[in-house]
Order: structure tokens, then sequence, then C-alpha cells
């Protein structure tokens, strides 16, 4: 089963569930490009510091590591942040996403829903084998979400993405405690 993210222009980012849940959330995937301030994946750079990016939280330079055995990251090129920047890095996996996402999203958004089935069982006196009881929680389909806003505020709350499915409102925040 993969998880998909399409936007609007035609950027297609793809991983299995397997995948996500072996990705080492202290790797920073996406740097900051110096030349444009474009958010760029690891892969789309120069291995090492000819990456030209910087951490986008504390603008220190990073080297893109793009080794033979470990997963493609780009990491701080120096160790003593604070001492180069004075700013303490408060830079995560989940910023980055974040990051990336508020980058490549447009006025709407497709997300392609996996076939997803469950059961209930239910054990009854005087019975051997449980009753199963198998249903469908969602069809295989592409959602669109439309009218789509980046970090608006909702009921004093900045929420990350607001819009709407088939005219019902929906809205995802990454964290909490991100007031407006």
């Amino acid at each position: 089963m993969a998880l998909g993210f399409v936007a609007p222009a035609k950027l297609t980012l793809s991983i299995s569930v397997q995948e996500f849940l072996l990705i080492d959330l202290t790797l920073i995937p996406f740097g900051l490009r110096v030349n444009d301030d474009y958010l760029v994946d690891v892969s789309h750079v120069e291995r090492g510091r000819r990456c030209r990016c910087i951490c986008p939280s504390c603008k220190t330079p990073l080297i893109a590591r793009q080794g033979d055995k470990k997963t493609w990251h780009f990491a701080h090129a120096s160790r003593a942040v604070y001492e180069e920047t004075h700013r303490k890095c408060e830079y995560s996996f989940f910023v980055s996403v974040r990051l990336m996402a508020r980058q490549v999203i447009g006025e709407s958004i497709k997300l392609e829903v996996p076939k997803y089935e469950d059961s209930v069982s239910m054990h009854l006196d005087g019975m051997t084998q449980p009753i199963v009881e198998k249903f469908l929680v969602a069809k295989r389909r592409t959602i669109e979400i439309e009218d789509v806003e980046i970090e608006r505020a909702r009921q004093g709350v900045i929420v990350d993405v607001v819009g709407f499915v088939s005219n019902h409102f929906v809205s995802h925040s990454s964290w909490s405690g991100y007031t407006a």
C-alpha cells in the first residue's frame, strides 16, 4: 500500500507505508537553496557542501549526505550551530515536510485514498468460534481538497491547511500550541 500526494504542479511524492515507518525523524530531508530561497529535496542538489543550501530554521549551511548506506539527507555543516548563527536550531522532520507542503500546494490538493477494509468480532456464550463481520471503511478513490488556504487562524489557533471536500470544511494542523 502506498500513500501519495499529488500537487497541482504535477509533483508527486509517494512512499509506501513500510518506508514511512522506517523514516529516521531526526534527519533533514529538505534544505533551502541559497540562490532562490526554494526548498529542495536532497536528491535534487549536488553532493556535500556543493549543495549550496542552508537550514530553513537556523540558516546554517548544510551538507547534502548522499551515501550508499544511509538514507539521503541534509546535515548541518557545523556541529556548533548556535555559535555560528546565535540561534538554536529548532528544525525537525515534521517542520521540513510542512514547509515543503506549503511550497507545493496551490489552490487544490488531490489525495489518493487506498481501499481500506476492517472487521469486528464478537464472542458469544456457548460458541467456540467468534462471529466475524467484515466491512468496507473506504473505497479507493481520489479526494480533492479545494479552496485551499495555508496557515490560517481558526478559533485562535494557526492550522496548516484548510479547505473543502465536496462542500465540507476540512482542516489539518501538524502540531498543537501554535497560536495566532
